[in-house]
């Protein structure tokens, strides 16, 4: 009866074995005679084939060759759980029975420099050659369609890399912290760019996005701080949190129509960024998008945006006035702080909250809003200078839109506005403001008018 209860429990082992699809692993020792190395490897199961995974080596070798063949079985694996810093490999060289660098494959070697991948490798894994501080040069062939995440990682020395076509996602931190990678190719089939994939390239002086892409992944290109041309394609529709974040040498920028979603610090720190084109078709503008941006000179927010969030614009030193479009209902905090050249903001009428800290630091600029509203009670209740946009204009000079007498950036922003019909109802378009508009006198408030009145105001700062 024993015997049977044993062999009973024997054979619902082999049955959950086959039903699992391996074999227990075995571990062990062997050394190579021939190549005066030793390896760990593990005998593996898969498919009903048998075959060998390098899982270590002898820590103290400086140049490894491994083995097509272990015991009898082809080498078809390199896959290492917990790797230690090596700081002695300086090259590898694999057989073309391997058809896969694993996980962790050669993370932490330190002073390997360059490494051919044989021609039957489909896979790379996660972390496979991270933190190989000194690899500067890396074949990959084309049969890999699957590279991992943060594969490449902290790859300082690496300058140059070629993707294989069947490639088509880079992923999360693929070659983040690659501080030499001034130039990388990859076909027109790549459709994911992933979080942090290009962190801290700080040699890539320029990208251009694939068609296929639909989205800028969270700190995609944070960090490249000599990234100074980027082509973002249409069908892009997000940028994620810290997309561009600390890209210091990037000067302007076109989103394309189809982005709806600007994320937080999506270029915070562009600190060279002096223009950026937004779309009418977002909507949404993250948190701190261009906080720190200290060359940007002007901004149009899209109509369809409804919050002006913190940190928004703090220490825009060369923003000089901005008018907010009419959907905008709230303020936030620290909005425009230390925004020190600001002169003018013009503030919508639908605008009910404007958070105390949204203007500190910035010293000498004219709100410009309706009467009894959140703009006119807040201008009074911190001293900063008001003018309605109700007010009467009566005897005004042609062109003041604003009804303050003057000719300024203020007044071209408000015709623009209003030749553009975005105006709504934010202003009532009595028989002056037409008049004052009409700078040609042909009738029609249009283009014309408004080249002729930048022409005026051009003049008068002579």
């Amino acid at each position: 009866m024993k015997k049977r209860i044993i062999s009973l429990v024997m054979a619902a082992v082999m049955v959950f074995i086959g039903a699992a699809g391996y074999l227990p692993v075995a571990e062990t020792m062997v050394f190579a005679a021939k190549e005066n190395l030793q390896f760990k490897y593990a005998i593996r199961n898969n498919e009903n084939e048998r075959y060998i995974e390098i899982t270590d080596w002898d820590e103290n070798a400086t140049q490894i060759s491994v083995p097509s063949i272990i015991d009898g079985l082809p080498v078809k694996s390199i896959k290492r759980k917990e790797p230690s810093q090596n700081t002695h490999l300086t090259s590898i060289t694999l057989p073309d029975s391997i058809t896969t660098i694993g996980e962790c494959a050669f993370c932490k070697c330190w002073t390997l420099k360059s490494i051919k991948i044989p021609s039957n490798v489909t896979e790379i894994g996660d972390y496979a050659f991270c933190q190989c501080y000194e690899l500067s040069s890396v074949t990959i062939p084309e049969s890999v369609t699957s590279i991992g995440k943060s594969a490449f990682f902290n790859c300082s020395s690496l300058t140059s890399i070629i993707l294989p076509n069947n490639v088509t996602s880079i992923k999360d931190s693929t070659f983040s912290c690659c501080s030499s990678l001034s130039s990388i190719q990859f076909s027109d089939r790549v459709n994911e760019i992933g979080p942090s994939a290009f962190w801290s390239c700080s040699s890539l002086t320029s990208f251009t996005i694939p068609d296929s892409v639909t989205q800028i992944c969270n700190h995609a290109f944070r960090g490249c701080s000599s990234l100074s041309s980027i082509t973002i394609p249409n069908g892009v529709t997000q940028i994620g949190d810290g997309g561009f974040r600390e890209c210091s040498s990037l000067t302007s920028i076109t989103l394309p129509k189809s982005v709806t979603s600007i994320g937080n610090s999506a270029f915070q720190l562009c600190s060279s960024l002096k223009s950026i084109t937004i779309p009418e078709s977002v909507t949404y503008i993250g948190d701190s998008a261009f906080q720190l941006c200290s060359s940007l000179e002007s901004i149009t927010i899209p109509k369809n945006v409804t919050s002006i969030g913190r940190y928004l614009f703090e220490d825009c030193h060369s923003l000089t006035s901005i008018s907010l479009p009419d959907n905008i209902n709230n303020i936030d905090a620290n909005a425009f702080v230390r925004c020190t050249s600001l002169t003018s903001i013009i503030i919508p009428k639908k605008t009910t909250k404007i958070s105390k800290y949204a203007f500190n630091g910035c010293n000498q600029f004219t709100m410009y809003g309706y009467s009894r509203s959140a703009a006119e009670s807040f201008a009074k209740q911190y001293n900063i200078p008001f003018a309605s946009l109700n007010t009467s204009r009566a005897n005004t000079p042609s062109g003041d839109l604003n009804g303050d007498h003057a000719l300024t950036v203020v007044d071209a922003i408000l015709m623009c506005r209003l030749v553009s019909e975005e105006l709504n109802d934010s202003l009532t378009l009595t028989l002056i403001i037409t008049e004052n508009a009409d700078m040609d006198k042909d009738g029609f408030i249009s283009v014309m008018d408004i080249t002729v009145l930048l022409e005026a105001i051009s003049s008068q700062n002579i």
